[in-house]
């Protein structure tokens, strides 16, 4: 077997071993904690059966494309050349747009006018406080390895 045939195959299958743990691993945690969710608010709802959250297979479908490229997006964050900010930025709205194509015109929510823009704002909302909380989690951190390298600062 030539040298040129070895690198083909070895970077095919680094390349399929990046994407099954960069993506469909994050992808499969994704959509069975969102899948789990829904199953749960289903069962601890108690309201009628037409108004419970409906676990349809076009639902899941849709929950498993949002959640798809929900992981594309994540990887986002592993670029070592973006500020924090602008990872951020850039991931929420990757985000917001894939909860507008999936969540919204997918599901045929848009036809709902007003409320559907009212959904996008709760959405880009709850996003703000998440990502608010990761930043703070994420500056505590890095100000506790700070605080106890040997390091000292000079200046």
């Amino acid at each position: 077997m030539s040298d040129k045939i070895k690198k083909s195959n070895t970077s095919e299958q680094s390349f399929s071993r990046k994407f099954m743990y960069d993506i469909l691993y994050p992808f499969g945690l994704i959509s069975t904690a969102v899948i789990l969710l829904m199953a749960l608010l289903a069962e601890l709802t108690k309201v009628d059966a037409e108004y419970k959250p409906a676990l349809t297979l076009r639902n899941v479908v849709i929950i498993l494309v949002f959640c798809f490229f929900f992981a594309l997006a994540n990887r986002i964050f592993y670029s070592k050349t973006m500020a924090f900010g602008a990872k951020v930025a850039l991931h929420g709205l990757a985000l917001t747009a894939d909860f507008i194509v999936t969540g919204i015109f997918f599901s045929g929510y848009y036809r709902a006018g007003t409320s559907a823009v009212a959904i996008i704002a709760i959405f880009v909302a709850v996003y703000l406080m998440v990502a608010l909380v990761a930043a703070i989690i994420r500056y505590a951190v890095k100000r506790a390895k700070a605080e106890n390298s040997h390091y000292k600062r000079q200046f």
